[in-house]
């Protein structure tokens, strides 16, 4: 993906790139574990939800997306 103001391209694993398409502003967080979940094998223990926070973050982070209730 490339970031529209900076012109910097981003590649991301395929587990942040169902992240990515879950941030649709529609898909809530329990779907997106289920459909992470259902696309990889993954621990039954693993704290899914907290990781798709952390890569959200990061997306944050590197300015890809704007912040919840953020007017464009």
């Amino acid at each position: 993906m490339r970031d529209a103001v900076s012109g910097q391209v981003h590649f991301l694993n395929p587990t942040a790139a169902v992240v990515w398409e879950c941030c649709d502003g529609r898909t809530s967080l329990a779907a997106c574990v289920a459909r992470l979940r259902a696309s990889f094998t993954i621990p039954e223990a693993a704290d899914i939800a907290a990781d798709v926070r952390e890569t959200v973050a990061g997306f944050r982070q590197k300015g890809l997306m704007d912040e919840p209730g953020a007017s464009a």
